[in-house]
């Protein structure tokens, strides 16, 4: 049994598993955000005995006796002060990383309530935002700062909608503190979730599926390959390079449901001349296509390679 405290009340568990799947399907604190599981963007940041943290690399079993807080913790002058700076600088567009962003912000603030722009900008190091640069995202975190050193009061400012007056997005409020519902907080009575089981071969023939073994897995409800679905469903490459999907409680779906199929790996091609040679699988569609024929006449002739974060599953081609 793992006993902590989160955000000012006591919590046990017996199992031991990753601290965000933890807070957030058993403890339903949506503001901790899933964004990679691998410790790689920062949203889901909280803060562990007043250390701005990433719950997808902590354990519960790492967490006895230790004190969490994530935005739902937060005072509700906290809130407001966070909320109000964020939306004011404009630092919120799609705000998914942006709790983590005030939780980072909250663990400077506390131990240095008079930052400056370096400080700031080493403390949310470990925040990834693909929206926009980090400027506006800094600015809000020195005018939190700001007030809270002075102690006013958090403006409510009034728009009118006039042509040319400058409007803060209605829903970034919310969004700054956790509040915003996303996709995969929802949480409905008796829901499943699903998960895609895909290839562990880049190219491979499916020679065949035998689900008998992920059915009888605790926890998932349903199996469903390509044969349950209507049409040629192989014609869509998009659908097709998924074997199969499962339907089960929490993240039992993709659990025992790895293994449940056979390949025949082939020769992969990793660069979109391979891809459309004749053998190629789309060459063998679209045989009377030559791309690099279309490159060559291009207004803009092909100077550079394009390359995808380490983060990214895709393979880097040129």
């Amino acid at each position: 049994m793992y006993t902590f405290v989160v955000n000012g009340k006591t919590v046990s568990t017996e199992k031991d598993e990753k601290l965000l799947t933890f807070l957030r399907e058993e403890l339903n604190l949506t503001s901790v955000k899933n964004g990679c599981s691998e410790g790689a963007c920062g949203t889901c940041m909280i803060l562990i005995d007043g250390k701005a943290t990433k719950a997808c690399v902590q354990k519960t079993s790492k967490m006895e006796g230790k004190r969490v807080i994530t935005c739902e913790g937060l005072t509700e002058r906290e809130k407001d002060v966070y909320a109000w700076a964020f939306t004011h600088c404009g630092a919120v567009q799609c705000g998914f990383c942006t709790p983590g962003m005030v939780i980072s912000a909250k663990g400077l603030i506390d131990e240095n309530p008079d930052p400056d722009r370096d400080q700031v900008r080493f403390a949310l190091r470990n925040n990834i935002c693909r929206c926009t640069g980090y400027k506006k995202i800094e600015d809000a975190v020195l005018l939190a700062a700001k007030m809270f050193r002075e102690g006013g009061e958090v403006p409510h400012e009034v728009f009118t909608g006039r042509v040319g007056e400058n409007l803060p997005r209605v829903d970034a409020p919310a969004k700054a503190v956790g509040t915003a519902e996303y996709a995969d907080d929802i949480r409905l009575p008796g829901m499943l979730h699903g998960g895609a089981v895909r290839s562990e071969y880049p190219r491979a023939i499916v020679k065949s599926i035998d689900v008998t073994e992920a059915i009888q897995t605790p926890g998932v409800v349903k199996c469903i390959t390509a044969a349950a679905l209507p049409g040629n469903i192989r014609e869509l490459p998009h659908i097709a390079d998924a074997d199969g999907a499962a339907c089960g409680k929490q993240n039992k779906a993709k659990t025992g449901f790895q293994s449940f199929s056979f390949h025949d790996p082939i020769t992969p091609y990793f660069c979109f001349r391979g891809a459309f040679l004749p053998t190629g699988p789309r060459g063998r569609r679209s045989a009377a296509l030559d791309c690099w024929a279309a490159l060559r006449v291009c207004a803009r002739p092909l100077t550079a390679a394009a390359r995808r974060p380490f983060t990214s599953a895709l393979v880097s081609s040129r």
